[in-house]
């Protein structure tokens, strides 16, 4: 589905229909205390880095965008580097509960539902 493999999916993925790559930005920047602006930006710090993979990984799940339209949305990015994150934030959510949880809770906010 869009780029990840369905067995690096977690089982509450899916594509959610009204949930849109702006209100992603807009709630993964609040949440980290990030600008769009930064997190947009080419700086590859860490304190950046995190967010925009967590918001490049929620775009992918629960938007109908390509990887393409998504690099796009994220400071032109190419396709392989948001399937880099994409595939980074599933591996980590499989290791890391905090990040696991905090993808959850996003992903609730955002639709409604786990």
């Amino acid at each position: 589905m869009h780029g990840l493999q369905a067995s690096a999916m977690p089982a509450e993925s899916k594509v959610t229909v009204g949930v849109t790559v702006a209100a992603i930005r807009k709630l993964v920047c609040s949440r980290y205390g990030i600008s769009e602006v930064e997190m947009c930006s080419a700086r590859m710090t860490s304190d950046l880095i995190r967010p925009r993979h967590v918001a490049i990984y929620l775009a992918s799940i629960l938007t109908l965008k390509s990887n393409t339209e998504i690099g796009i949305l994220f400071g032109n990015r190419d396709r392989a580097t948001i399937r880099f994150a994409q595939k980074k934030i599933a591996n980590w959510r499989l290791r890391d509960m905090v990040l696991n949880a905090e993808i959850r809770a996003l992903t609730f906010e955002l639709t409604g539902t786990i």
